[in-house]
């Protein structure tokens, strides 16, 4: 009977402390589920939204042109003794580029120099015979004309003499050689083509609506596809006074400050129209997209504020907006994948986007 009673305690007593356990750890669990968890803020990089001097930008698409592309022909016959420029190689005006067998033409020069030295001779001292009575006038004027014969002789040898040799008429490209050294050339034999980069241009169209603010003399960018981040400056130099009636748009020329583009390259054109006007720009890495428009948050009291903005134009990695933020203001510029709406943000250790 003790034996019963006592097993009956010890059960109850093992009852009671792990009833006591079970209360304490259950206790501790609750304490644990309702002690707010500390929130941290996630590193983001920051930028301000800063005001800019912007232009109107209109973009289109043009086409190099240059003033001339000529032929460059043998004004001379005789065989070819040199080539001085390679084919596709740039040239400066005055510039050899063939040169035709001149030893004949040398010659000529040579003997008609001679003949020039000796009627002048002649003619001097007839003059001084025709002062002494010694000879007619008729005598001293037939000298004279054998003297002024002789002087026209060498300038025309001295011009044969200078078309054997064919220099560039600007500055400009050469273009394939179609003869080689010994080659025997006719008057009149092409020797290559020529295109002039003295003076290139930019023949391209802008939308009618700008006609007002059009004038000479206004800035214009091109770029390449070849290079596409280095920028090429021309200035308005014309356009038409009126608007084609088939495309609604403006004819426009304007010429290279400095002839690095070859002739017939497309290149697009970004021209600048009418006067610079205050223009808020932010970061293109802070702009966000979804169904509903763009939007940027703004950095309000150490939170991430989603903000909906309205954008203008982007250029090179900066954009222009016109609604939704002010001078000064904050924005996440990146890092915007891992934050939420009113979520905290800093941007300590973060890079700096400017």
């Amino acid at each position: 009977m003790r034996i019963k009673i006592l097993f009956i305690i010890i059960v109850a007593a093992t009852l009671a402390l792990a009833t006591a356990g079970y209360l304490y750890v259950h206790h501790l669990n609750s304490v644990k589920l309702n002690t707010p968890k500390p929130v941290t803020a996630t590193i983001v990089s920051f930028a301000k939204v800063k005001q800019e001097m912007w232009q109107t930008r209109v973009e289109s698409i043009g086409s190099i042109n240059g003033n001339e592309i000529v032929s460059l022909n043998a004004q001379e016959p005789g065989a070819i003794t040199k080539i001085y420029a390679a084919a596709a190689s740039k040239v400066q005006k005055g510039d050899k580029l063939f040169q035709i067998d001149s030893q004949g033409y040398q010659a000529q020069l040579n003997r008609d120099l001679a003949q020039l030295r000796l009627s002048k001779f002649t003619y001097i001292q007839y003059q001084k015979l025709y002062k002494a009575a010694a000879i007619s006038l008729e005598t001293l004027l037939e000298a004279k004309a054998k003297y002024q014969l002789a002087q026209a002789d060498v300038k025309l040898a001295q011009h044969n003499l200078t078309l054997t040799t064919v220099r560039a008429p600007t500055a400009g490209i050469v273009g394939l050689n179609l003869v080689n050294v010994g080659d025997y050339v006719a008057v009149g034999k092409r020797l290559a083509m020529f295109q002039s980069i003295q003076d290139l241009r930019v023949d391209f169209s802008i939308p009618e609506r700008y006609a007002d603010v059009l004038k000479k003399g206004e800035r214009v960018d091109l770029l390449t596809s070849s290079a596409p981040n280095k920028i090429i400056p021309a200035v308005v130099s014309a356009f038409e006074p009126f608007v084609d009636p088939s495309t609604g748009s403006i004819n426009v020329r304007a010429s290279l400050v400095k002839p690095t583009l070859l002739p017939g390259a497309n290149v697009e054109v970004n021209i600048y129209l009418g006067v610079k006007q205050a223009t808020l720009v932010i970061p293109q890495t802070a702009v966000m997209q979804s169904l509903n428009g763009n939007y940027v948050y703004k950095v309000v009291n150490g939170r991430a504020v989603r903000t909906v903005i309205t954008m203008a134009e982007r250029r090179g990695n900066v954009i222009a907006i016109t609604q939704g933020l002010k001078e000064g203001e904050t924005i996440v510029s990146a890092g915007q994948m891992k934050i939420t709406n009113n979520g905290l943000v800093t941007n300590k250790n973060a890079l700096v986007v400017k």
